[in-house]
């Protein structure tokens, strides 16, 4: 039995998508707050849904609950997916997802050779870290996945796939392969050979699809990257970003200034 916190079950009721026009909140004793769907109480604990998966709390760590209403999400307005990632998805619903499926997920610069899910090296970093990753095995290869989130609201908003293997290179059969998966879910891709990185020429195409996403798939000699990028969230982080760099600026000239 998963358990982190005050989170003390889990039951798996998969689906491969759970769509809601309430959006619910989850307000923790601790300061948390959940983001879910379909909130009851039973049992002594409050449960919700979360990406298809009902989880419980136990009712003495829950300060409060809210419901909103929104508008139902198009289909146009959906952001990416990459396997069992959506575009989008706060970084709690990301954690809980990655200990559902075992993912070895890791925060930025941490290593270790786990191959199991271990909230120490990614659930005790979300407030203060913004990029995770795990390796997995992709069309027979060594690959690395990183997730990207907005640094504020901490949302799913990019997913770089790099696969590294001697066998790889413009002529191969693993970029062509992987192009041709790519084409006929998001169609014909544009294509351009951009300058040189660290000398090395590298082979791109691009997809853009929804009106608000794109795939980047970039092939050089030993790697092939594929990024995929949701506008939207693009835009919702460089804002934060910004923001971010604004108060750290302010804060060094105030430090600073008497030392001129």
């Amino acid at each position: 039995m998963f358990k982190t916190g005050s989170l003390i079950f889990l039951f798996v009721l998969f689906a491969l998508t759970i769509q809601d026009v309430n959006a619910d909140i989850i307000f923790l004793e601790s300061g948390r707050q959940i983001k879910c769907s379909k909130i009851k109480k039973e049992n002594g604990m409050i449960k919700c849904i979360i990406d298809g998966f009902e989880i419980g709390y136990l009712e003495s760590d829950v300060k409060t609950t809210h419901r909103e209403k929104k508008a139902g999400v198009k289909a146009k307005d959906k952001g990416f997916t990459f396997d069992i990632w959506q575009s989008g998805m706060d970084i709690d619903s990301a954690m809980n997802i990655a200990a559902i499926n075992d993912i070895p997920l890791h925060r930025h610069g941490l290593i270790s050779e786990g191959t199991h899910f271990n909230s120490e090296m990614c659930r005790d970093y979300i407030h203060t870290a913004d990029e995770f990753y795990y390796k997995d095995n992709l069309m027979g290869t060594t690959a690395t996945v990183t997730l990207y989130f907005t640094p504020q609201s901490k949302m799913l908003e990019r997913i770089k796939v790099c696969l590294q293997s001697s066998e790889i290179d413009q002529e191969s059969s693993y970029p062509k392969e992987i192009e041709s998966m790519l084409a006929a879910k998001y169609g014909k891709p544009s294509r351009f050979v951009g300058p040189p990185a660290e000398g090395i020429f590298r082979d791109s195409a691009l997809w853009k699809y929804m009106g608000n996403c794109t795939i980047l798939m970039e092939t050089g000699t030993g790697q092939i990257d594929i990024i995929y990028s949701d506008l939207r969230m693009n835009t919702i982080g460089s804002k934060e970003r910004s923001a971010i760099r604004a108060i750290q600026r302010e804060k060094y000239r105030r430090k600073d200034a008497t030392k001129f």
